[in-house]
């Protein structure tokens, strides 16, 4: 009889935030949770071992190959039903009804919603951002940091700014980091769907803000980028534009500028 493989993920959180650290058990929590409620293929949980202040989550292993690995050869046919599926994960995600989502508390899932945990995406810098208590609290991070993009990195050759953004976007369970090296073609036929910690209750549009973001980054770095997925990401996640532009126009502000408060970019005649 063969014997089950089960790797060892390691995960180690960075924090940023008036709570101190904390253990990134969520993770588990959102597989658990998408498993249980919807269709989409996870790796089930089998053991979350806390040490100190990392967490190890103990899961199937997935035999198959990344959309990485195999995009570049697989069918026409075999894309689009790639399409159709993730199209169906998303609008599963997007449809389940959590506590959290009622009381309007963006983040990754909480037990309770009044001790929220920061926001750990790509799209928000390598530190997490946050806690926030609400929506309006997020929206108005996501501004300030405009603000001081704005105010630090003009856009050169005059280019039109993106609008601020505003709390009127539905929050729904996201990803976050739907990118083809966690997408897993199964040997047993299934599209598999890995690596949830950057997952959370997020505005709906940033699935396919942070999708964008990764493809054009490898573009942009001279790695090949078949047409085909950003085709792809446009179907299954819907179009948001310019909520992408905006993700993109802050990048700077959370990385090199992350801990300059947005009041000192305001220019000296709006104080």
């Amino acid at each position: 009889m063969a014997k089950m493989r089960i790797p060892v993920r390691l995960l180690t959180p960075t924090v940023v935030g008036k709570y101190g650290s904390q253990l990134r058990t969520w993770e588990a929590q959102t597989m658990e949770l998408v498993r249980t409620q919807t269709s989409v293929p996870v790796p089930r949980i089998h053991r979350v071992v806390e040490v100190g202040k990392s967490c190890y989550i103990f899961m199937d292993y997935i035999p198959g190959q990344t959309l990485e690995e195999c995009w570049p050869h697989l069918s026409i046919w075999r894309k689009l039903w790639v399409a159709w599926k993730l199209r169906s994960y998303i609008r599963q995600l997007r449809h389940i009804k959590l506590p959290q989502i009622e009381a309007g508390v963006p983040g990754p899932l909480t037990d309770d919603i009044c001790q929220p945990k920061g926001c750990d995406n790509p799209a928000f810098g390598e530190f997490e951002a946050g806690p926030f208590s609400s929506y309006d609290e997020f929206i108005l991070w996501l501004n300030g940091r405009f603000l001081v993009a704005w105010r630090f990195r003009p856009l050169k050759g005059g280019g039109t700014e993106p609008d601020i953004l505003q709390a009127d976007a539905p929050l729904v369970v996201t990803h976050g980091d739907l990118v083809p090296r966690n997408i897993i073609l199964g040997d047993d036929g299934k599209l598999w769907v890995l690596d949830w910690g950057a997952s959370g209750i997020y505005p709906i549009w940033l699935e396919y803000a942070t999708m964008m973001r990764s493809a054009v980054r490898k573009f942009n770095t001279n790695s090949y980028v078949a047409p085909s997925w950003f085709r792809l990401i446009r179907f299954v996640c819907g179009v948001y534009d310019k909520q992408y532009r905006f993700v993109e126009r802050i990048t700077f502000a959370v990385t090199e500028l992350l801990f300059v408060p947005a009041r000192e970019a305001i220019p000296d005649d709006w104080k």
